[in-house]
């Protein structure tokens, strides 16, 4: 599993969700917003969609190409490129963005995955910085919330702790996401890759 990644084409570091829409601009005909319009499924989503680009209904298109692709890499290594010069500033963004703490109650990603030992309520909480949680951590998303009855991506991760931290709204697929994104998946480096998952 080599994503995020440098590619030419977009001159810029790509996930998987990010190249998608790179894809669906170029190839397909779609605008941005177009591609970019229901990123993530509403919880308990009926599996049927008669207009999946519409934003009707509540599937997420992008979240199912994303399981289905993430599911072509299951046991691949983690092994994320930092040769390129935008590859290695996009994990010192990351690694900036993982320690920096502000907002109403001062969090950042390091309060809740820079210790051993931690939970929200029921859910361990992964030290990000321990290589074997990273890997352990970063290696199943894509994964299928138990509690959401819902698949979700890597992407809406970010967005959610972001959300959960009370910061401002995390834009799919922006510069930031994939910024933390490439920081998280240079910590779990050597892992292997297990999705999509089944999670709390």
């Amino acid at each position: 599993m080599r994503l995020p990644r440098y590619f030419a084409d977009a001159d810029r570091v790509q996930d998987l969700e990010s190249r998608l829409v790179t894809c669906m601009v170029t190839l397909q005909g779609f605008t941005p917003e177009e591609a970019k319009r229901k990123p993530f499924s509403g919880t308990g989503a009926p599996m049927i969609v008669t207009d999946p680009f519409s934003g009707v209904g509540q599937r997420s298109v992008m979240t199912d190409l994303v399981a289905w692709i993430a599911s072509e890499s299951r046991g691949m290594t983690i092994a994320p490129s930092t040769s390129h010069p935008k590859e290695r500033l996009a994990y010192q963004a990351g690694e900036k963005l993982f320690y920096y703490r502000a907002g109403p109650y001062d969090f950042g990603c390091i309060t809740c995955h820079g210790e051993e030992g931690k939970r929200i309520r029921l859910q361990n909480l992964p030290k990000m910085t321990n290589a074997r949680d990273a890997q352990r951590a970063f290696g199943t998303w894509p994964g299928y919330r138990v509690s959401e009855g819902e698949l979700r991506s890597m992407q809406w991760r970010m967005w959610e702790c972001i959300r959960q931290m009370r910061f401002p709204e995390l834009e799919f697929t922006s510069d930031a996401s994939i910024a933390l994104i490439t920081y998280l998946a240079k910590k779990a480096e050597g892992g292997t890759f297990d999705a999509p998952s089944l999670k709390r």
